[in-house]
């Protein structure tokens, strides 16, 4: 044993030096390759091998091998006693695992039968349970099982004493018992149907003789009606000479029929407020009544399917959907049918049923709903949405406003059936104006559409007043042109005017709360100036407020419209500006929007949203020898209420003015114009006395910078004596004050000029 041990320590510390000769030999070989920068580290790993080398060398030869043979020996018996302990240890680590999965064994065993008891006992408890609830639903049923005379509704008790005979009462058996009471109630109860039945039967025998009776009467007064319409065609001369419009009358009543709610009202309105004190008011309508009929006609055929649809729907909802449920559906409906028909029945007790002749109507109506959804629908496929978003009614309400001179204003109102709101056209007819030789007959202040824009303050038109008009045009038209303003109406309906929907009794909500205060403020004014004026007071104070306010409205454009034609048409200011004007008006012309927009000098009043698209713009040309000064004159719509506005360019040769002096020219003329309207002067006359007043103020300018300044100033407009303008205008000071204020303000009572 021991020889084998050094055999075998022999063959490790042999096979121990094979190794540490060969990684000699590796390293000696290593070392030989590599050559260059890694030479040194390679040397130094070498040397390491060798020092460990040559320390085990010297280790073997100081130990001694038989005492290494004896500690081998020794170790190799302790190995052996761990050995067996270990094995020993395994046996028992199986034994245990053994007895472990055994044990595991029975456990599932154990669980396996107490999970089939639990189950078996879980079956048993849901067949209870069913049985129980299958149960419960056959008493249930049972209790309200109902026989058929528990669906008749009976009498009360003591009424059915008081109105059955003895006969069938029998008082002193039925109080006593209830089932011979039930029994007698239900006998009369079947007595009283029976004559229902009987009385039934003869009133419909009656009805259809009084249908007989008025068929015959329909078929005579058909023969009858030719005769009438030729003899109500043979009176017209006659009523045309006695002034009696009764044909023209009841046409205009048979048109209203058709007319829309709005419109109808609207033309209710105005013709009360025509015959109650106003004769120069007069209302008729127009249009295509045979289209109108139709769209009637369309549109009650509609509501007949939708009531039909909404009938059938609540039908539907009604009805039991439980398909699972033990009762039968069935007798449920039955019960109620019955119920119901019991319950008409005895509501209708001692009264006649007339059928309705409007049932049939709406039966067939309800016949085919798929045909009309088909038809309707290929019928909008066909027609361009937005034309039908746009479409108005046929018929429209036409509206003259007269004035006692015969001059009229015509306001045709049209119903917008999709937006649903009211829209304007407006037409003027002026018959009485004098004849100004070179002039035109009309001009934009009568036949613009916008004649009647801002009738009342903030009330332009072309805003809708409907706050689900912006959504319904964009719906169809996102990009549309005309949408760009949030709620714009299109130019081809006409002008939507807030008081024209308050005239048809149609009411929206205020897009803004400034613009309703403006609103009633403006109404409010137009009320109290009615008010000092005078007039019959009629029972609408709307209606007579708005017409009253178109007819102030048309005399007031009259009126400018022969100043503006007189200023274009007059050759020179004599006849214009009374007394001695120096200066002269040398062109009056209109302006464009565009070109107003364009100038310098209109910026502060369009800055100042004083200048807005809808006015009226001018230009007048005044020419003083080498001074020339052009006046932009904005005329509101709402004009003479408003009063005109003066933008000025003042140039003394080629050399602009100062802006100060402009300044005070249009200080003068813009706001001391109540100073024109003393004595009485009407305000309708207001732009030719503002003409008047600043050609005056360029007199006194001229006049008063030539006092001011000498020829030989360098810093003075005038170059020479030409240009001098001598002084005719009384004034004692040409500037006063820091800011050099010319004598603009006249004086009548000293007829001189003077500083404000």
């Amino acid at each position: 044993m021991a020889s084998e041990d050094s055999k075998k320590l022999a063959g490790e510390v042999d096979s121990d030096e094979v190794e540490v000769i060969s990684v000699t030999k590796k390293s000696n070989t290593v070392e030989e390759a590599n050559e260059g920068p890694a030479k040194d580290l390679v040397k130094s790993q070498i040397d390491l091998y060798k020092d460990a080398l040559a320390y085990e060398e010297a280790e073997v030869a100081q130990r001694k091998a038989d005492a290494d043979q004896q500690h081998f020996l020794q170790t190799n018996e302790a190995v052996e006693e761990q050995r067996v302990k270990a094995m020993m240890l395994i046996l028992n680590m199986r034994k245990l695992s053994r007895t472990q999965k055994v044990r595991v064994r029975l456990a599932r065993e154990e669980a396996l039968d107490a999970r089939q008891s639990v189950d078996g006992v879980t079956l048993q408890l849901q067949g209870l349970l069913y049985e129980v609830l299958h149960l419960q639903k056959e008493a249930q049923r049972c209790l309200l099982a109902h026989t058929a005379d528990k669906d008749v509704d009976l009498l009360p008790v003591e009424q059915f004493y008081e109105e059955a005979p003895p006969s069938i009462s029998r008082p002193d058996v039925t109080r006593s018992d209830p089932h011979q009471q039930r029994l007698a109630r239900l006998h009369w109860e079947l007595e009283q149907r029976r004559g229902q039945t009987s009385l039934g039967e003869q009133l419909s025998s009656e009805l259809h003789s009084v249908q007989v009776n008025i068929s015959e009467l329909n078929t005579k007064l058909a023969a009858i009606r030719p005769c009438i319409n030729d003899v109500l065609q043979s009176t017209i001369p006659l009523q045309e000479a006695l002034g009696l419009p009764l044909t023209a009358m009841r046409k205009q009543q048979e048109a209203a029929q058709l007319l829309p709610m709005p419109l109808y009202t609207l033309w209710m309105q105005c013709s009360a407020y025509s015959e109650a004190g106003d004769p120069l008011v007069c209302s008729m309508i127009r249009g295509d009544t045979d289209a109108a009929a139709k769209l009637q006609q369309q549109q009650h055929e509609e509501q007949h399917k939708t009531s039909a649809a909404a009938a059938a729907a609540e039908a539907t909802e009604a009805a039991p959907g439980d398909a699972d449920s033990d009762n039968d559906p069935e007798d449920s409906n039955d019960v109620s049918s019955h119920k119901s028909r019991d319950r008409s029945e005895r509501s209708g007790r001692g009264k006649t049923h007339v059928p309705s002749s409007n049932s049939s109507s709406s039966n067939a109506a309800a016949v085919d709903p798929m045909q009309s959804s088909n038809s309707s629908s290929s019928n909008a496929a066909a027609v361009d949405p937005m034309q039908q978003m746009l479409e108005l009614h046929p018929l429209h309400v036409e509206v003259t406003v007269s004035t006692p001179d015969g001059s009229s204003v015509v306001i045709q109102f049209h119903y917008a059936m999709q937006l649903r709101l009211v829209t304007t056209r407006t037409f003027v007819l002026a018959k009485t104006l004098p004849p100004v030789p070179g002039a035109v007959v009309y001009t934009d202040v009568l036949t613009g559409p916008d004649f009647l824009d801002e009738l009342f303050p903030g009330d332009g038109g072309v805003v809708s007043p409907n706050p689900a008009t912006i959504h319904q045009l964009r719906r169809l038209q996102p990009h549309s042109a005309f949408l760009h303003h949030p709620a714009l109406i299109p130019p081809q309906l006409g002008r939507a005017y807030k008081w024209a929907q308050q005239l048809a009794g149609l009411a929206f909500p205020a897009l803004q709360q400034e613009e309703t205060r403006a609103l009633k403020d403006g109404l409010v004014t137009v009320a109290e100036e009615i008010a000092h004026e005078g007039g019959t007071e009629v029972s609408s104070e709307r209606v007579h407020v708005t017409l009253s306010a178109l007819r102030r409205r048309l005399k007031a454009r009259l009126v400018l419209q022969q100043h503006l034609l007189s200023l274009q048409s007059a050759n020179s200011t004599s006849a214009l500006f009374p007394g001695k004007v120096s200066c002269e008006l040398v062109s009056w012309r209109p302006v464009s929007w565009q070109d107003y927009n364009a100038l310098s000098a209109t910026a502060a009043l369009r800055d100042a949203g004083l200048a807005v698209a809808t006015s009226f713009f001018f230009r007048a040309l005044y020419q003083r020898r080498h001074v020339e000064m052009s006046a932009y004159v904005c005329v509101s719509a709402d004009y003479p209420n408003t009063v005109p506005l003066f933008a000025l360019d003042l140039k003394w040769g080629d050399q602009p003015c100062p802006h100060a002096h402009v300044q005070q020219l249009e200080a003068e003329v813009n706001v001391h114009w109540s100073d024109l309207l003393v004595g009485g002067t009407d305000k309708a006359h207001i732009l030719p006395l503002m003409l008047y007043r600043l050609a005056m103020c360029l007199d006194v300018y001229t006049e008063a910078v030539s006092s001011r300044l000498n020829p030989s100033d360098a810093a003075g407009p005038l170059p020479d004596d030409s240009m001098h303008f001598h002084k005719e205008k009384i004034f004692f000071r040409s500037a006063r004050g820091p800011d050099r204020a010319f004598p603009l303000k006249y004086l009548p009572k000293l007829r001189v000029f003077a500083q404000r």
